[in-house]
Formats: structure tokens, C-alpha cells, sequence
């Protein structure tokens, strides 16, 4: 009806190939299922919490989850912000074209999801207490395993925008399933083991063997061809930095003062702060720390000349 009212001047006429038609279903079906699975990440950690442990620990790992979200919320925010242009990339420009900017997205949302990640491992105890209570908190295991899924998460962002932008969307439903279906099995089994921490560590770990390197693999094999190699280096880098300024910020955290608010006030500055500087020393000569650089100066003087006038 909108299409129809907002512009009347193009009608459609005929009727599209049924080879088309099949195409068309096929790939709504694959989305679909790609949807079904992102959603399942969470909905099964709930079922099988409240089934097996009952509201009041939902309640309190909701507490936790809660906070999860901001992360994953700024995330998606820049996920969304990229996606089209990403698409266009892959529309117009050559494969080694659309490489080089798939390596700066890369660059970008694994140093944001290190980030958060640092940020809610080191910050989440201390929140709780000042926001509930100490009655409220969980044990430091989970606070660390809901930290990896935010980064984790970030990687599997990075896979969607691929995949996404250049429509793979036939590949990999039967792992987008297995990942379905591996999540549910390990949440009830991790859950009998390890308790709640064991339905975190059942995502993490489907996350981790299935999702994540067949939609990694599908990108490189179907899109631009043989550079897994490049994609696993850059991945271990990533993760080599994250931990490495993780020790370091959680080092320099533990000098914080005992008393509560200040002390959560010296840890905010510190996982601000610490990440920012850890990644201009390691990458700062790297073209892509050069382009966010240059990204990110464009942005304040057009804010700062926008102020101006």
C-alpha cells in the first residue's frame, strides 16, 4: 500500500520465473533459520534455568544478562551502521577492494568487543553490589564466561556482515541447526555439571565450534577465496591482544581503593582508558589503526566546525 501511494508511476507486470521463485523461498528460508538461531541463544539459557534451578536464580542471572545487553546493544548499533555500506562495497568493488575494507570492520569490532568485554569482566561484580546488593552477586566464573560470550559475540557479528552483504545465505543452515540443536543439548548437560555457569559456557561453546568457524569458512571459501589463513591470524591477534590488556587493566585495577564507590569509580577510568592506549601501542602502526585514526579525527573536527557556525 506504501509502495503503491509513494510511487504510483512503476506497476509490476508479469509474473517472476519459478526458478526465481524457488531461489527466492530458499533464501527466506535460510534467513529465517539464521534468525531462529540468534534468537535461541538466549531463549533456551532461560527454559532450561528456570526448569532446572527455578525463578529466583533467573532472576539473578538476568541481573547479569541485563547488563549484557549494552554491550551487545552498541555492538549492533555499529553492526547496523556499517552493513549497507558493506553490501555496497561488495556490489561495486572488487573482491581485493571489498577485503581491504572487510579488514578495517574487522580491526574495529573485535577492538570493541575486547573492549566490552574487558570492561563488564573487571566492572559486573562491583556494579551489582552498588545497583542490588551484595546478596545478589554470582560467582566471578560467570561474570568471566558472560564476558567471553560479548566478545564472542562480536565475532559472530563480523561472520553476519559477510554473509549478509553477499548473500550466502544457501551455506551453512544445516551448522546455523547443529548450533541450535548442540546449544540445547550442552545447556542441560553443562547445567547438571557445572550449574548456571554451565548454560553460559554450553553458548559460549557451540558459539565457538560451530557457528563461528563455519560461517568463517563458508566467507573465505565462497567469497573471497583462500584467505582463511589471513582471517585465523588476524583472529588470534585479536584475541592475544584482549587478553594480554585484560591482565594488565585487571592488575591495575586491583591497586583500586577497598571503599566501594571509589573503588568502582578508579576501575571505570581504568578499563576507559587502559584498552584505547593498549591498542595505539600495539597497532598504531597498522593501516587499520590509521584509518579509524583518521575516521575518528574527521568526525570531531566536523562536530567542532559544526559547533562553530
Amino acid at each position: 500500500i506504501f509502495v503503491k501511494k509513494r510511487y504510483p508511476q512503476y506497476v509490476p507486470r508479469g509474473r517472476i520465473s519459478d526458478e526465481i521463485r524457488r531461489s527466492l523461498w530458499k533464501d527466506i528460508l535460510s534467513v529465517t533459520v539464521y534468525k531462529l538461531r540468534d534468537i535461541s541463544r538466549n531463549s533456551f539459557d532461560n527454559i532450561v534455568i528456570s526448569s532446572f534451578l527455578g525463578l529466583v536464580v533467573l532472576s539473578n542471572y538476568q541481573n547479569y544478562y541485563m547488563v549484557v545487553t549494552l554491550p551487545n546493544l552498541l555492538l549492533s548499533i555499529f553492526y547496523n551502521s556499517i552493513q549497507p555500506s558493506m553490501g555496497n562495497c561488495i556490489a561495486m568493488e572488487s573482491v581485493e577492494g571489498t577485503y581491504s575494507v572487510y579488514k578495517k570492520n574487522v580491526f574495529i569490532l573485535e577492538f570493541l568487543g575486547g573492549w566490552f568485554a574487558i570492561c563488564y569482566g573487571l566492572l559486573i561484580q562491583d556494579f551489582i553490589v552498588i545497583w542490588l546488593g551484595a546478596d545478589y552477586l554470582m560467582s566471578d566464573r560467570l561474570a568471566m564466561l558472560l564476558a567471553l560470550f560479548i566478545y564472542l559475540q562480536a565475532e559472530n557479528l563480523l561472520a553476519g556482515l559477510m554473509r549478509e552483504g553477499a548473500g550466502l545465505w544457501k551455506y551453512g543452515r544445516i551448522c546455523a541447526v547443529a548450533e541450535m540443536a548442540g546449544n540445547l543439548v550442552l545447556n542441560i548437560v553443562l547445567l547438571l555439571w557445572l550449574g548456571v555457569e554451565g548454560i553460559v559456557l554450553a553458548t559460549i561453546l557451540s558459539m565457538l565450534f560451530i557457528s563461528i568457524p563455519a560461517e568463517n569458512y563458508i566467507i573465505h571459501v565462497h567469497f573471497f577465496d583462500s584467505k582463511l589463513i589471513d582471517r585465523l591470524k588476524y583472529a588470534l591477534r585479536s584475541v592475544l591482544w584482549t587478553v594480554t590488556t585484560a591482565l594488565i587493566t585487571g592488575l591495575i585495577c586491583s591497586f583500586a581503593p577497598k571503599i566501594y564507590g571509589v573503588r568502582f569509580v578508579f576501575k571505570v577510568f581504568a578499563c576507559a582508558f587502559i584498552p584505547p592506549i593498549s591498542l595505539a601501542v600495539c597497532f598504531g602502526h597498522t593501516e587499520e589503526f590509521k584509518f579509524v585514526k583518521s575516521l575518528l579525527l574527521q568526525i570531531l573536527f566536523r562536530k567542532v566546525n559544526r559547533n562553530k557556525n
